[in-house]
């Protein structure tokens, strides 16, 4: 089930479901495991999109196999979905379009994550989630990425593969209160992501005592869903973990600066366009920043050691003309690639680059 205020994958394809509304499509949304999630599933309900659930739905095989003729398209989200699903899409929804979201390119942060452990095991692991996702984009009939980055990197040894960009999507916040009224460091994220895990530990022991010598008055607030006790050796001095906040309205107006230390990943961070869409500043690795139309300096600043990272913390967070240059470059940024009508614009192009369909959709 979508959670869209516990991680940044169910925030962006609930507002791809949105889009889709508004382009006219009846909407139906299965979760792989049919189970309705309490309040979850009914916001979707209450919003026009039909959900399928036990003890309506038994199968999700045999409801595609009687109900597969109706649609015109259908959105296969992520790749160990799309691979248990695909074929049977194909027999069973003859006039469909068959769409395959990658939502991140899955052997490619496994293959960085085999590179920052050291490990075989994981080498291998991507290998095999290379094989499997490559296959999958070659049966759908179009394959949507996140960013330009993987686009490219999936083109150049497949040019034959039909990918497009449809990436993250937000709205604009703005500001609440000024440089002046924030205090302190922000990271958001969900922890059950290991990237996000490894990118804190690693921040909290070797860059914030870095920033801490300079600025031992700045805190550090870890906020995400799935915490638990994933993170007790970093419950230092300086260091509040606060674990899942329903509204983050608060975290993103009072803090003074967001920081994303990822070392691996794939896909676009949405932490980074969070941040930005509340008009705060970011602190980030080149991973973090990769496949966003990001400059360093204009809209975001970029750190490649600990050193380095802390330098630019502090000059952040103690200047307002780079405060509030970096704000106002996120803004921009938002606006002009990741705003609803930039992924309305991007879906009607997936579509258009089909054969005519229905005003269906699953």
């Amino acid at each position: 089930m979508l959670t869209p205020d516990r991680d940044s994958g169910s925030y962006r394809m609930s507002q791809m479901l949105k889009i889709f509304q508004s382009l006219g499509y009846k909407v139906t949304f299965a979760p792989v495991n049919l189970d309705l999630f309490d309040q979850y599933g009914r916001d979707l309900q209450k919003s026009g999109v039909e959900v399928l659930y036990t003890p309506y739905v038994i199968s999700l095989s045999d409801w595609i196999k009687d109900n597969g003729s109706h649609f015109s398209i259908v959105l296969l989200s992520r790749a160990d979905v799309a691979d248990m699903f695909m074929d049977h899409v194909f027999q069973c929804c003859p006039e469909a379009q068959v769409i395959f979201d990658t939502v991140d390119l899955h052997y490619l942060r496994e293959e960085r994550q085999a590179k920052i452990e050291g490990s075989r095991l994981l080498e291998a692991s991507a290998r095999s989630r290379k094989k499997q996702e490559i296959a999958l984009m070659e049966q759908a009939d179009s394959v949507l990425v996140v960013s330009p980055v993987e686009q490219a990197a999936i083109i150049a040894e497949y040019p034959y593969l039909p990918i497009d960009v449809v990436s993250n999507i937000h709205e604009i916040y703005g500001q609440s209160s000024s440089y002046d009224n924030r205090c302190d460091i922000l990271f958001i994220g969900s922890f059950n992501h290991p990237p996000n895990v490894d990118g804190i530990r690693y921040f909290v022991r070797e860059v914030f005592p870095l920033v801490r010598a300079e600025m031992p008055e700045v805190n550090l607030v870890v906020v995400g869903s799935n915490l638990g006790d994933k993170l007790d050796d970093c419950d230092l001095d300086g260091v509040t973990l606060r674990g899942y906040v329903p509204d983050l309205t608060e975290c993103f107006s009072g803090a003074r600066l967001s920081i994303a230390p990822l070392r691996y990943g794939a896909g676009v961070k949405g932490k980074v366009n969070m941040s930005m869409c509340y008009g705060l500043p970011v602190v980030g690795t080149p991973v973090a920043a990769e496949g966003m139309w990001l400059e360093d300096g204009r809209d975001i600043l970029i750190a490649e050691s600990s050193e380095e990272y802390a330098q630019k913390i502090v000059q952040v967070y103690t200047d307002r003309e780079i405060w509030c240059r970096l704000s106002e470059g996120g803004y921009r940024n938002i606006h002009a690639h990741f705003s609803i009508e930039a992924a309305s614009s991007a879906i009607q192009r997936v579509i258009r680059s089909a054969p005519e369909t229905h005003q269906s959709m699953a």
